[in-house]
């Protein structure tokens, strides 16, 4: 694994190094320098030899309204700002079976659970795809079945629904997302 790691971290740095030379402004070997050491703490990062400097904190706050709690914040290190994940699955019994149906697949909600972490950790893309279905509300679709429905909102990322791949239960999810969220009239 070192080996594989190695030879991955070489690579990148390789062709980081030439791409950040190429656009560099400098002269010389202060060109070459400057150049090198950003390439080579990039490869380290992308190749896993450095650590992500992500942490997520599990925090359950009580909520007094039914409408939506915050299961979790996620503080990145990086940007230092905070994002919520607010769960409003729960405001529609439709959508509660069909969250329920969706995940008796162990798969299925190992699937939700990656979708539900990559976006936790600022991920705006964390499946295989996602499908805009409008007013800000997305599907994002993972390899193995599991779809995650979701909207954001300033630094909120809002889970609206889940549901599986098998078209009975994506179908009346979709349909039912759409009723509530995408063609509401306020």
């Amino acid at each position: 694994m070192k080996i594989l790691k190695l030879i991955l971290f070489l690579s990148i740095l390789s062709s980081l190094f030439l791409l950040v030379y190429r656009q560099s402004d400098k002269k010389g070997f202060r060109k070459w320098w400057i150049s090198f050491r950003m390439a080579a703490f990039m490869a380290a990062i992308l190749a896993g030899l450095i650590p992500n400097p992500v942490e997520a904190i599990e925090t359950y706050i009580p909520s007094t309204s039914n409408k939506s709690s915050i299961e979790r914040v996620v503080d990145t290190l990086r940007g230092g700002f905070l994002k919520e994940i607010v769960y409003r699955i729960n405001e529609d019994a439709g959508l509660v079976r069909a969250a329920e149906e969706a995940c008796k697949s162990q798969q299925v909600q190992d699937n939700i659970n990656h979708l539900q972490d990559e976006l936790a950790k600022g991920n705006d893309n964390p499946g295989i795809h996602k499908k805009y279905l409008g007013n800000n509300v997305w599907e994002h679709r993972a390899r193995g079945g599991g779809r995650l429905y979701t909207r954001e909102i300033d630094d909120k990322v809002e889970i609206l629904a889940k549901s599986g791949k098998k078209p009975q239960n994506q179908r009346k999810v979709i349909k039912r997302v759409k009723e509530l969220y995408v063609n509401k009239k306020n």
